[in-house]
């Protein structure tokens, strides 16, 4: 699974998945929000709509 991440203001960041854009969705990403645990590893804060194989609460890794 790919992530990349970007600032968002206060404690949060968001985390960008990137999708197949030929899906039923027709989106290249999905966005969710994140906390930071450390420099690369983040925990999700809201339910994936297109994501599939993580959830609220999981700690990812994302490229910075």
């Amino acid at each position: 699974m790919r992530a990349e991440h970007r600032a968002a203001e206060g404690e949060l960041v968001k985390v960008a998945f990137q999708l197949e854009p030929e899906a039923c969705h027709g989106s290249g990403t999905e966005t969710l929000w994140a906390e930071r645990v450390d420099e690369r590893r983040f925990r999700l804060r809201n339910v994936p709509f297109f994501v599939f194989g993580v959830a609220a609460g999981d700690v990812i890794f994302a490229l910075t």
